[in-house]
């Protein structure tokens, strides 16, 4: 039982940085985004009026990207739950290793015959 505690909480704790990993991914995405839409901001400022409604679509285009980008980044996140789980399991197997540890003490010396 200890042994499978011990991997489960490896499992968990690896399930829980995939998630973490892929909403980074995601921010960084989000992240590039906004980037794209302060440069069309820029450009929409500095250009002559008859440009400046091409810039203002992808102002808006970016906007709503990131509004997409942002709830899939917020639900892997919430999916990101399996270090509480981790820790609990880590937490049985500590307590297998000490019942292992008192058995192991509680048979030794061995008895004289």
């Amino acid at each position: 039982m200890g042994g499978a505690t011990q991997a489960n909480a490896g499992l968990y704790k690896n399930n829980a940085a995939i998630k973490k990993t892929e909403a980074s991914n995601q921010w960084n995405y989000f992240q590039s985004k906004s980037t794209k839409q302060s440069l069309a901001e820029v450009s929409r400022d500095l250009s002559p009026e008859d440009k400046k409604t091409k810039y203002q679509n992808k102002i808006d285009r970016y906007e709503k990207e990131k509004g997409e980008i942002k709830a899939v980044a917020d639900k892997l996140e919430a999916q990101a739950t399996w270090d509480k789980q981790s820790d609990e399991q880590m937490h049985q197997h500590h307590r297998w290793a000490q019942a292992t540890t008192v058995l192991q003490v509680a048979i030794w010396p061995p008895s004289p015959c």
